[in-house]
């Protein structure tokens, strides 16, 4: 009910701008990924894994896109799309992974709606605060002007019937991009989430619980950032980023960060990229199942490095190799070694 009124604002632009198309265009990927995982105490892993994506489209006229993409999935998990090979052969699944319109109102300002391909800036990329996967759902603006950017966000996390106190985030961004540095700063509030049971599966992923098994704190999370790009050093592109993040709702346990860098511009055959980050998110910074999935194996309440080296082989193939060196927090609340490592194929079209 908060936020009826941009419901209605959404419904009511975007009334009379339906129109018929006849121009669709399909893109997808397979990933097929061999998965080493050893984690402090646990038997050895060795997996070999699947990601497959086919997404759609449309513009039925100037101002509005229409985007509805799949992908596999084990178990409707929001934060990954992989699914391991594995259950004598079993039939797996294939599942909406968003579906949302686009509404470029005018020049400087976009209405998105619907189970979203993430709009929130991310520098570097970097899945601290949210995994790459995540396809949050509900709304967003976006709004640019001459060098600012500034994103708002209302994202839906449950439906608690018979009840209006449904968790939901609200949250902004605000950027500046001066030319090759990009700065800005994020606030993200979410409501009715202090006592929820954890979202999607029960599991705390790290995160403190109270008595009753919800959410110790609430979660409102104040970051700030920062991404320099130069483009020409030594004929290849540098990237530095880096990333701090704050629940000031916590007690305990409530900051993390990431810095890295990335050489190197992996878009067209023959190009490679190498990156390094680290990372240290503590157990109530963010909220636990949106953060990164292959970080210390998801959640939060982990710290470490992450190695990447990517080379695109053509423009239907790249191979990309990354390396986890990380430590998690177990039940007594230390920390014990957990590390990982990818080898994957990807292929487009």
């Amino acid at each position: 009910m908060k936020f009826f009124a941009l419901f209605l604002f959404a419904m009511f632009i975007t009334t009379n701008a339906i129109a018929q198309t006849d121009s669709i265009s399909i893109s997808g990927d397979l990933r097929y990924r061999h998965e080493t995982r050893i984690e402090e105490g646990k038997e050895d892993r060795y997996l070999q894994r699947i990601r497959a994506r086919l997404g759609f489209r449309a513009n039925p006229t100037e101002q509005i896109e229409i985007r509805v993409g799949f992908a596999t999935v084990e178990d409707g998990n929001p934060v990954s799309a992989n699914i391991t090979l594995s259950e004598g052969g079993s039939k797996k699944s294939f599942a909406l992974d968003y579906a949302y319109f686009n509404y470029s109102i005018n020049e400087q300002l976009q209405l998105m709606g619907g189970k979203l391909r993430n709009p929130w800036y991310r520098a570097g990329g970097q899945p601290i605060i949210f995994d790459g996967d995540l396809t949050p759902e509900g709304l967003a603006l976006r709004y640019d002007v001459n060098n600012i950017f500034i994103n708002v966000v209302n994202f839906q996390s449950e439906e608690v019937k018979a009840s209006d106190l449904d968790p939901q985030m609200i949250g902004g961004q605000i950027g500046v991009n001066l030319d090759n540095l990009v700065i800005g700063l994020g606030y993200q509030d979410y409501l009715d989430t202090q006592g929820s049971v954890p979202f999607y599966d029960g599991k705390n992923r790290r995160a403190s619980l109270d008595a009753d098994g919800g959410y110790l704190y609430d979660y409102n999370i104040g970051e700030a950032f920062f991404q320099y790009t130069n483009d020409d050093l030594l004929d290849e592109r540098l990237r530095v980023f880096g990333l701090m993040t704050q629940n000031f709702e916590a007690e305990e346990g409530a900051s993390g960060f990431t810095l890295g860098t990335q050489y190197g511009n992996a878009s067209g055959p023959g190009s490679w990229r190498v990156g390094y980050a680290y990372s240290d998110l503590e157990r109530n910074t963010v909220l636990s199942l949106y953060t990164d999935s292959d970080i210390g194996g998801g959640g939060t309440g982990k710290k470490g490095h992450v190695i990447d080296f990517i080379y695109v082989l053509n423009s239907g193939l790249r191979y990309q190799l990354t390396y986890f060196d990380n430590q998690i927090l177990n039940s007594s609340d230390e920390y014990i070694s957990y590390k990982r490592l990818h080898l994957d194929a990807q292929f487009s079209f």
